[in-house]
């Protein structure tokens, strides 16, 4: 996958204007962060631009929107473009017009950026048509097939939505294998699997997707508890997710 030029980056994130930056605090977070990026130490710059982006710095949102962290793609953008009950969608509409620039170049990362804005309707004119668009019209890769599988699983299209994830899945989005677990385990637009869906959940985890391992955690605990008070639903998982193991995963149509 191809990465933003640094320089690019910079501009992105320089062209904000000042009337709308954050406090000081997150500014010298922010500062230490893309010192730290631009240098090459990619882990501590991400530790430090999340911590911005929780206290609101929406520079630090757009940054980590364009880094790749250890696989977590869809955490990292939704987390960059969520957040507009702060008045952050300035920040995003001054962005809006050089992600266009970069997108219609051929750059990845901004292409699916904007068809997030486009989606949500953050710094730009909401067109979800045009979202899916954006990402049809361009070479296919496994990056934008996860994707279009997350605006088709917000619009309903499940099965459309399931499609995308497996095709993502398969060519190596780790992210691609948590959505499709989830989908299983919620009987949208493939088959309800519980089993399956932990197994695809722990795939996800295994290969790099670090929030499955969370998820995978939360379900099997929740199933155990319900499972212990005598729940017949839980019990019938756990036994489901007992027999079937990543075993299952043979039956996943890839």
């Amino acid at each position: 996958m191809r990465r933003l030029p640094l320089a690019v980056v910079g501009l992105i994130l320089t062209i904000l204007p000042a009337c709308q930056r954050p406090p000081v605090a997150t500014n010298v977070l922010f500062e230490k962060a893309y010192g730290l990026q631009i240098t090459g130490n990619k882990s501590d710059a991400i530790a430090l631009y999340k911590r911005a982006a929780r206290a609101g710095h929406a520079g630090a949102m757009l940054a980590l929107g364009i880094l790749d962290d250890g696989g977590t793609v869809r955490t990292n953008l939704v987390l960059a473009l969520t957040d507009s009950s702060r008045g952050q969608s300035r920040w995003f509409q001054d962005a809006a017009p050089a992600l266009e620039i970069l997108a219609a170049s051929g750059n990845e990362e901004a292409r699916i950026m904007l068809a997030i804005m486009l989606e949500r309707g953050i710094g730009i004119q909401a067109s979800p048509s045009r979202a899916v668009g954006i990402l049809q019209a361009a070479p296919r890769t496994a990056l934008s097939d996860y994707w279009l599988g997350w605006l088709f699983e917000r619009r309903g299209e499940y099965e459309s939505a399931a499609a995308f994830y497996r095709r993502a899945s398969r060519d190596g989005v780790p992210a691609g294998y948590t959505a499709l677990g989830l989908m299983h385990m919620n009987g949208r637009g493939v088959q309800a699997s519980f089993g399956t869906g932990m197994a695809l959940l722990r795939v996800g985890y295994d290969r790099g997707h670090l929030s499955a391992g969370d998820l995978y955690s939360s379900y099997l605990t929740s199933t155990e508890q319900q499972a212990a008070m005598g729940n017949i639903e839980s019990l019938r998982h756990l036994d489901e997710f007992r027999r079937a193991g990543l075993d299952e995963l043979t039956g996943v149509p890839f």
